[in-house]
């Protein structure tokens, strides 16, 4: 219940929004990723990330998702975060998208108009 009113919160926002990106929106961004996260992140001291998976909006995963080092979506400092993959197996910059989540809420403050890529 608490994921489908997280992800109808989402996709009642994005209409609201200007575009993510030229021609597209949040709901179209989503609409072509297979798994969508909500998790928590912790970057390793090889500086990788690992994703505790708090909340499988759209399709499956584990509890974690780990990545190498590399270009990442998500910020630095980042605690957690709603993870959208084109490719669930690269949080790299390009085909995946991250929105900041606050410790109580979601942080909009432009996050839905300017994914991090």
């Amino acid at each position: 219940m608490i994921r489908a009113a997280l992800f109808s919160a989402f996709l009642a926002a994005s209409t609201l929004a200007a575009p993510a990106a030229a021609g597209s929106s949040f709901a179209g961004a989503v609409s072509g990723c297979p798994l969508i996260v909500l998790a928590r992140v912790a970057v390793r001291s090889d500086g990788g990330i690992t994703l505790h998976v708090e909340k499988v909006l759209k399709g499956n995963a584990g509890e974690t998702l780990r990545f190498p080092a590399s270009a990442s979506a998500v910020e630095p400092g980042w605690a957690r975060a709603v993870v959208a993959f084109e490719d669930p197996s690269t949080i790299a910059g390009g085909g995946t998208f991250a929105w900041h989540v606050s410790a109580r809420r979601l942080s909009w403050s432009g996050a839905l108009q300017t994914p991090q890529r």
